[in-house]
């Protein structure tokens, strides 16, 4: 959902994947990456056109995903942190 924060208004809604879980914003605010449970991937969104812009697979159900402060890797975070996670260079999306 794309939503006003001052106002608390819906702006629209962006279809990211399968059972989309959590998210984090690039450094700069120009990417969005959403963790999609169902489909055991990372869809990355243009938050200036509001679109699906690619995928990545990043493994079996990620909850989460958590970016590094300049933006250049990503952590996914499985369903159980105990198990690990994956790191992917922002070069390899």
């Amino acid at each position: 959902a794309v939503v006003d924060a001052p106002g608390a208004r819906l702006l629209g809604l962006i279809p990211s994947g399968t059972r989309p879980a959590g998210s984090a914003v690039s450094p700069d605010g120009s990417h969005l990456y959403v963790a999609n449970e169902g489909g055991n991937s990372l869809a990355i969104v243009d938050t200036a056109s509001r679109r699906v812009i690619g995928t990545v697979a990043v493994g079996q159900e990620p909850r989460s995903v958590a970016l590094a402060p300049d933006g250049s890797t990503f952590t996914r975070v499985p369903p159980s942190s105990i198990v690990g996670t994956n790191v992917v260079r922002s070069t390899e999306l």
